[in-house]
């Protein structure tokens, strides 16, 4: 079992997909949560791009990385 003060990571991603049809993802910002908590805090570092349509979407992956970029949210904030 998780240690309840310990967060899950995930990387945030924007993708175009060319007309092609090959997709780009480039990183955007990165999201937290803990373990027990419907609530996730994204912090972006880029805005992401907008597709042909103006939408601008983005895909939430698991971080592999055991060192985590940016200030994840404190006790305070949930």
């Amino acid at each position: 079992m998780k240690d309840p003060k310990e967060l899950d990571w995930w990387n945030a991603l924007s993708y175009r997909t060319t007309k092609s049809g090959r997709t780009y993802y480039i990183k955007v910002g990165s999201a937290s949560a803990k373990p027990d908590s419907d609530i996730i805090h994204l912090k972006l570092d880029a805005f992401p791009l907008p597709n042909e349509t103006g939408s601008a979407w983005i895909v939430l992956m698991p971080s592999k990385d055991s060192e985590k970029d940016g200030d994840g949210p404190n006790e305070a904030d949930s």
